[in-house]
């Protein structure tokens, strides 16, 4: 326990964000809403 963990749970979080991100943009541009 402590900082691994830590760093664990930081880049996981991170990494759910930047797919959920990639999805999103995929999702828009499919749907073709230019802003």
């Amino acid at each position: 326990m402590g900082v691994d963990s830590i760093i664990f749970c930081i880049f996981s979080i991170l990494f759910l964000w930047g797919g959920f991100g990639f999805c999103l943009r995929i999702a828009l541009k499919n749907n073709k809403f230019d802003s």
